[in-house]
């Protein structure tokens, strides 16, 4: 069991697909490597390893319980830090 996995996930806006059929396994002390083309869903895909975004399909374990049911100490266990992150115009010195 992998401390992250993803099982044939798939993820879109309205009736677009975005991805579909993605599952991967991260195990402990694993670095990945994401590439593709711009608009690919890189970003869209790491959302929603972390949890920002609801998959259309399948489902995401963060070491082996579903995201949706981690408890808040096992969360914390877990950080994605986006290239763009939408909240930092809202913060103020």
């Amino acid at each position: 069991m992998g401390i992250l996995e993803a099982r044939d996930i798939a993820f879109g806006y309205g009736r677009t697909n975005v991805w579909e059929h993605v599952s991967l396994a991260l195990e402990p002390g694993e670095m990945v490597l994401l590439v593709g083309e711009n608009g690919a869903g890189k970003s869209t895909l790491l959302r929603c390893l972390a949890g920002w975004e609801r998959l259309r399909a399948g489902e995401i374990t963060f070491e082996g319980t579903t995201l949706e049911k981690l408890s808040s100490k096992k969360r914390s266990r877990m950080a994605f830090v986006a290239d763009v992150p939408a909240f930092y115009d809202d913060l103020t010195a």
